[in-house]
């Protein structure tokens, strides 16, 4: 099992490269030399900023002496402006939070020089990582292991348990030289084929299946005193569909589901979990191992200028006066406070589902507003529950 996960920074957490072209290409205009594209500094990043520099000034600049001198502009440059267009890649702040919130240490190694890096992570990603390393002068760079080696050891982290996350070959080779795993992001700087090329244990295309190898399909993302909470696989769907397919379950949504729309309420699962990190996950009881129902986080639309994050749940009958509902809703709702940072978890209910409006009461919500929502063709009052955020919470 994954205990530990060392993220490469530029081109894997966050997409850099305009930045870094934009400082690049402005040394090169107050030269005159010629300017590069885009794609270009994709393939001119990855080994430090000297490397950088080196790759793209002409070839008879390329001393120690002059390639100094180039930092000493590029550098200033660049820190004034490294979050001009710098953005997360999507899905990553959401898939960090869900791997925090699941135990796993996280760590950044990257190339850039260490003074840049602790200020870059916690703008970004505040109080998501435990330990951050760029590169210190006089010590080598990836992918020498000498400062990974350094990392894993604050970390307390064992080779066994860890895995190398990057966009390039210099990570695929950084962790070999390691002896961890690795696994290649798709939507960095780089291609499928130099991943490949350099041996990557693993490939991913997109954050949630990056969270599936890290955490496996049936990992907990929440776990109860009676009850423990994790995405919905196939598996799951004979539960869900009886659950789905009874009408005094489902009267709130005015009918009982069939088949088909039980796979779609799955696949939407899904697709939440991929896009958005959260979703209605499988409720299953302890005691009996059994998925007794469904309870989550979603983002919903209830009238107002944004969408909200809406706490929802849903049991089978024989899971109902039992407390599962509430004790799922408040993991939920302590979920979205202490991992996602929500300032306000919502919950909107039907103007006549009165067991789920005492849920969100004793979720410690209050009534703040109501609206009607289209469902079928039916227009349904609705309820919007809120509860905020403790202050100093």
């Amino acid at each position: 099992m994954i205990q530990n996960v060392i993220f490469d920074l530029d081109g894997t957490l966050l997409n850099t490269i305009d930045d870094l072209a934009d400082a690049g290409n402005w040394v090169c205009r107050r030269h005159g030399w010629p300017t590069h594209s885009v794609e270009e500094y994709k393939y001119y990043v990855g080994n430090g900023m000297t490397k950088l520099a080196y790759r793209f000034v002409p070839e008879q600049w390329r001393t120690p002496v002059r390639i100094k001198a180039v930092l000493e502009e590029f550098m200033p440059y660049y820190d004034a402006h490294k979050e001009d267009k710098t953005a997360p890649y999507p899905g990553v702040p959401a898939l960090l939070k869900r791997l925090k919130g699941a135990g796993v240490r996280m760590a950044v190694l990257s190339n850039k020089a260490h003074a840049m890096v602790p200020s870059i992570i916690e703008g970004y990603f505040p109080r998501l990582f435990d330990h951050v390393q760029g590169a210190v002068d006089g010590l080598p760079t990836k992918p020498d292991p000498t400062l990974l080696r350094r990392l894993m050891e604050k970390m307390g982290a064992r080779v066994a348990d860890t895995l190398f996350v990057g966009d390039s070959n210099v990570d695929i080779r950084t962790a070999k030289n390691g002896g961890l795993a690795s696994c290649g992001v798709l939507w960095g700087f780089r291609s499928r084929e130099e991943l490949e090329a350099e041996g990557a244990g693993h490939l991913v295309d997109n954050t949630w299946a990056l969270a599936r190898l890290i955490l496996g399909a049936q990992r907990p993302i929440l776990q109860t005193r009676r009850l423990v909470l994790r995405e919905m696989t196939d598996e799951d769907f004979p539960a869900l569909c009886r659950m789905l397919r009874d009408g005094e379950v489902m009267y709130a949504y005015g009918h009982a589901f069939s088949e088909q729309e039980a796979w779609d309420w799955l696949n939407r699962q899904r697709t939440r979990y991929e896009r958005d990190g959260v979703g209605l996950w499988a409720v299953v009881e302890q005691a009996s191992g059994e998925m007794v129902g469904q309870c989550g986080l979603t983002w919903q639309q209830c009238g107002y200028e944004k969408p909200v994050l809406e706490v929802g749940y849903l049991l089978e009958q024989a899971a109902w006066h039992k407390g599962y509902a509430t004790e799922a809703a408040r993991a939920c709702r302590d979920y979205a406070f202490d991992v996602l940072q929500a300032q306000e978890v919502y919950s909107l209910i039907r103007d006549n589902n009165l067991p789920s409006q005492a849920v969100a009461r004793r979720n410690g919500m209050e009534v703040r507003g109501r609206f009607l929502k289209a469902y079928n063709g039916t227009q349904m009052p609705h309820l919007i529950f809120s509860v905020r955020r403790p202050a100093g919470g």
